[in-house]
């Protein structure tokens, strides 16, 4: 029996999915969730074999810094400890459901040890293949997709010519505070390096990470490094632009 657990930013569709995947006679859905805070629960210390995750949710660094971070802790002797924690327990493989847009994750995704990789006009025929696959120690994509993965690790770059477009999306002054960050400045710090309001940097980091589709600042930059740029911009403190200072959400 292949246990699971489904996470997707839609609770409709993340219900309407579970119950599709649980009517499979070698399936059965442990949870169903839709939150990325499921996601490291579900690797870290659920008993399932596999995670079927929304692509959008998965943060491969995010999940890193999380696990290590929880890692440190159990070592420590912190937090409690379940059957599932134990010593050489297998983690689940993890199976990503992905738009077009999503392609830019791809290869990040792959590189973390992500088993499958189905987009979401495939069939659920398709789904199932990849679920069992990834149950095995296997690995699902499809061959187009596998086509532009192959170009990506071999020294093409249509992944980095993702991100590259994404990054062009930013404004200046949005550049500079993702190059602020990564620095390694907390949001005081990018605030008194820019002479801004860290109210001002606050809309500017959600700004940034609505443009490049991540969910941390950790992400952002790391997109960046990917996509060839040093990520680093003037050193010169540098006053704020005629407007830059954005009000309150109300």
């Amino acid at each position: 029996m292949i246990n699971l657990v489904v996470i997707d930013g839609s609770r409709v569709f993340c219900d309407a999915l579970a119950a599709r995947l649980a009517a499979e006679p070698d399936m059965r859905v442990l949870r169903s969730a839709t939150s990325p805070g499921a996601l490291s629960q579900a690797v870290t210390h659920s008993s399932a074999d596999v995670v079927v995750c929304d692509a959008v949710l998965y943060d491969p660094v995010s999940l890193e810094h999380w696990q290590s971070g929880w890692q440190h802790a159990r070592a420590a002797g912190e937090g409690s400890s379940t059957a599932d924690d134990a010593p050489g327990r297998t983690r689940p493989s993890v199976v990503l459901l992905a738009d077009y847009d999503d392609r830019s994750r791809l290869c990040p995704a792959v590189r973390s040890g992500v088993r499958g990789w189905v987009p979401r006009d495939a069939s659920a025929g398709d789904l199932i293949a990849a679920v069992r696959e990834a149950s095995e120690g296997g690995t699902w994509i499809q061959p187009k997709v596998l086509t532009d993965l192959l170009g990506e690790l071999t020294g093409a770059s249509p992944v980095r010519d993702a991100a590259q477009k994404l990054l062009a999306t930013l404004t200046p002054r949005e550049q500079e505070v993702l190059s602020c960050l990564a620095d390694g400045l907390g949001r005081v710090e990018v605030a008194a390096r820019l002479h801004v309001s860290t109210n001002t940097v606050r809309t500017h980091v959600q700004s940034i990470l609505s443009k490049l589709g991540v969910n941390s600042s950790v992400a952002a930059v790391a997109l960046a490094r990917k996509a060839g740029s040093s990520a680093r911009g003037p050193r010169r403190a540098v006053a704020p632009a005629q407007g830059d200072e954005v009000p309150r959400a109300r």
